[in-house]
């Protein structure tokens, strides 16, 4: 089976016509007989959750960094209001689509980046690919937050 990964971006999901379009998009070609697996981004709803709660984003070579509080922004986030708004878009268009973070079934591993000045940002190393096979196999497009589990320690 030939499975296609797609990365929709938050700046994508910012724009109503985005993601219409992208969900349309999605709509056709499983219409047309692709699997599709669908990783999600965040970074605006995560911003802008973290300033209404009052905590302040810093940044090292462009990416947050990310300390206990604000990793509880990006559970919420990612794993809450995002994954459920893609799939609900998906689905009113007549698509399976499953929400899914990488914690469940340990889809996803990884390992923390920057000797911890990242605080808790890191890069997958592992992907629980069965998982995602099992719900390509039954009619489903895996909408994937995309959180993992830290194989030194079992942090998100």
């Amino acid at each position: 089976m030939s499975v296609s990964v797609i990365k929709y971006g938050g700046a994508a999901q910012s724009d109503a016509a985005l993601r219409s379009a992208f969900a349309a998009d999605v709509a056709e070609r499983v219409r047309s007989g692709d699997s599709l697996v669908i990783v999600h981004g965040g970074g605006k709803e995560i911003t802008a959750l973290g300033e209404r709660l009052g905590l302040d984003s810093s940044w090292v070579d462009g990416q947050r960094v990310t300390d206990a509080p604000y990793r509880d922004v990006v559970r919420w986030t990612l794993a809450g209001r995002v994954n459920q708004d893609v799939v609900r878009d998906l689905v009113a268009l007549g698509v399976r689509a499953i929400g899914l973070t990488g914690l469940d079934a340990g889809l996803l591993v990884a390992r923390r980046l920057g000797n911890g000045a990242l605080g808790f940002v890191g890069e997958v190393t592992q992907v629980e690919t069965a998982v995602l096979t099992d719900l390509l196999a039954a009619g489903f497009v895996p909408v994937v937050a995309p959180l993992a589990v830290d194989a030194a320690d079992g942090e998100v």
